[in-house]
C-alpha cells in the first residue's frame, strides 16, 4: 500500500513511531532526521526521537524535500 505523499513528491507525508512501550505516534516526515541510504536501491532510512538530549543535529541530517 503507497503511503501518503509529501506535497505531492516522491517523499512520504510522515510514518508511524512505534515506542518501546507498544504506544505509536504519527510523526511528520520533515521532523525525521535522515540516517543513511543504500546506493542504487533508491532507499533512505530516517529516525525520530523527541528529545536527544545535549545533541544538536545539523541542518544537513534533517529531512528536507
Amino acid at each position: 500500500m503507497p503511503s501518503h505523499k509529501l506535497n505531492n513528491s516522491n517523499l512520504p507525508a510522515g510514518s508511524n513511531q512505534v515506542y518501546a512501550d507498544g504506544s505509536v505516534e504519527w510523526v511528520d516526515f520533515l521532523d525525521q532526521y535522515y540516517l543513511h541510504s543504500w546506493s542504487g536501491t533508491g532507499r533512505a532510512f530516517y529516525f525520530y526521537q523527541k528529545d536527544l538530549g545535549s545533541l544538536i543535529p545539523g541542518d544537513a541530517i534533517k529531512a528536507q524535500y
